[in-house]
């Protein structure tokens, strides 16, 4: 029933054909650059804050929205490779818990016993719980991701997880239920990463055919949504931006600089050492500051990627 189920919905809007079959190990580097990219734009947003800089910080591409939208396009890969639940969330705890054991004790060592059970708070409560110095650390969205992750295994269980009329749905049902919503942390936290969750997702579904386009029309969509022409759309532009980002990425030539993976470590990592530097060290809100987080984000973020991350990707294989 599964099966024909998922025939029915796939077939009612085109569906992947089966040429989308083959394109799951395909591989772009082009997200590479991507996922650094988003990284720094991260890093810079949270330096602007830092530096109590009056006015907004503006971004290319909205980061946390579109590193949420890269693992909606990834994940549901990742499970037709892995062929089995648990096999998909061991390789899962392998990409990210490991990392978060030494940021955990970094955070003990420097700051106290207190200080990193907050941050586990923040971490397992998507940042709605916990104190870290009286800031909200990145790594809420983790455990966002995690329920993505999850709720994307329970669709691969029932085989709806490629069905572009029921991820239509959830988008549509998730854009109508913003609207209802006027916190602003649970737009951002729980809506926007989910919303353009499912856009990568549908990005994925819609594989084989978007591939094979020219890169300006997708540039022209990112232009558009970020220029604020499309504000017409209302909350419908974050979906086509996230969508468009993603399918930008795969038309365009493939760079082929191969680059260390050091987004997660410098994502996870950025945010005690910004506060490390101007409460333990006493560095001061300036350039300098500025200079030192950058350099140390990147220090222990290579650190990270060859002493943990990259060892215990290895064990994937096994």
């Amino acid at each position: 029933m599964a099966f024909a189920s998922r025939g029915f919905l796939s077939s009612a809007f085109g569906g992947p054909t089966e040429s989308s079959e083959k394109l799951r190990n395909v591989r772009y580097r082009n997200f590479d650059y991507l996922r650094l990219f988003l990284s720094l734009e991260v890093v810079a947003g949270h330096l602007h804050a830092g530096l109590l800089a009056p006015g907004g910080f503006w971004t290319p591409i909205p980061p946390v929205a579109a590193f949420i939208a890269l693992s909606g396009f990834l994940i549901p890969q990742a499970l037709d490779r892995s062929g089995n639940i648990r096999l998909f969330a061991r390789n899962r705890a392998l990409r990210t818990l490991p990392a978060l054991a030494p940021l955990m004790i970094a955070i003990t060592l420097v700051f106290g016993l207190s200080a990193a059970g907050g941050a586990m708070l923040q971490y397992l409560s998507a940042g709605y719980m916990g104190q870290f110095r009286g800031v909200t650390l990145p790594l809420w969205s983790l455990i966002v991701e995690d329920g993505l992750y999850a709720f994307t295994a329970l669709l691969f269980v029932f085989s709806l997880h490629k069905s572009p009329l029921l991820t239509a749905s959830i988008i549509v049902i998730l854009l109508i239920g913003e609207s209802y919503v006027e916190d602003p942390s649970t737009k951002y936290r729980i809506f926007h990463t989910s919303i353009s969750f499912f856009a990568g997702n549908l990005v994925n579904i819609y594989h084989d055919r978007l591939r094979k386009l020219s890169w300006v029309w997708p540039a022209i969509v990112v232009v558009v949504c970020r220029a604020g022409w499309a504000d017409g759309l209302g909350l419908a532009s974050l979906p086509l931006l996230m969508a468009g980002t993603i399918v930008l990425a795969i038309c365009l030539p493939q760079g082929t600089l191969r680059l260390p993976d050091l987004s997660y470590g410098i994502y996870i990592w950025h945010g005690p050492i910004m506060i490390a530097l101007l409460d333990p060290v006493g560095m001061g809100r300036n350039a300098q500051w500025v200079v030192a987080t950058v350099l140390a984000s990147i220090m222990f973020a290579t650190l990270s990627w060859r002493l943990v991350e990259r060892p215990a990707l290895r064990l994937k294989s096994r």
